[in-house]
């Protein structure tokens, strides 16, 4: 047991080492809010605001549908038997171009 949890303090080492792991969590936040902004400027509403890297559109179920065949995210509660909330979430690896090829998919 102590090898591995060496093992995982050497990640968490690399990740608090210089900020790194602020940085990341920083890329990840903003990515979601222009994603956020994107497709709230598509007149589309949410669940709940969310200012972490998860956000949770509704969406209606045709387009979710169609989403679903290129993208992967999760389903959440249906809204009407029409919508659906779908659960959005950014990473640290996630680019601005991906931003934008998902709302223009939209």
């Amino acid at each position: 047991m102590l090898a591995k949890g060496r093992l995982m303090g050497v990640q968490f080492e690399a990740l608090l080492e210089d900020g790194l792991y602020f940085d990341l969590a920083k890329h990840s936040n903003e990515i979601a809010k222009k994603l956020r902004d994107g497709i709230m400027a598509k007149g589309y509403s949410f669940m709940a605001d969310s200012p972490t890297n998860q956000i949770f559109p509704i969406m209606p179920l045709p387009l979710v549908e169609k989403l679903a065949k290129k993208y992967a995210f999760d389903r959440w509660q249906p809204d009407d038997g029409k919508n659906v909330c779908i659960r959005l979430v950014t990473s640290w690896g996630s680019t601005e171009e991906e931003v934008e090829t998902f709302l223009k998919d939209i």
